[in-house]
């Protein structure tokens, strides 16, 4: 598959929240950047070309910020999504959990 994005993206290993249609499912992350992440499913099913909701753990045990997401790819068991219309403070937590995380 070709490589589409040009921005820094960084390895990660957290468990976030998928929400389709009402439904949660957990996945866990393995790359993140400011603009996207790409995760790895757990018997999770296709969003197809609906935006989704993301949720990740901010501190554990805790506090949540939810991201509306687009799903760019899906191959084998990894997806990723580009982050949709992020508000100020999303984009601050984004940027956090980013420098906290060294580079691919």
């Amino acid at each position: 598959m070709e490589e589409r994005r040009s921005a820094d993206r960084k390895m990660i290993d957290l468990t976030v929240s998928k929400h389709i249609n009402g439904d949660t499912y957990y996945c866990r992350a393995c790359e993140i950047s400011p603009g996207g992440i790409r995760l790895q499913r757990l018997f999770n099913p296709d969003p197809g070309d609906r935006t989704i909701r993301i949720e990740l753990p901010l501190v554990e045990g805790g506090l949540t910020t939810v991201l509306s997401a687009r799903k760019v790819w899906r191959s084998g068991g990894y997806e990723a999504f580009e982050f949709v219309n992020p508000s100020f403070a999303q984009q601050a937590i984004l940027e956090r959990i980013f420098g906290n995380y060294a580079a691919v």
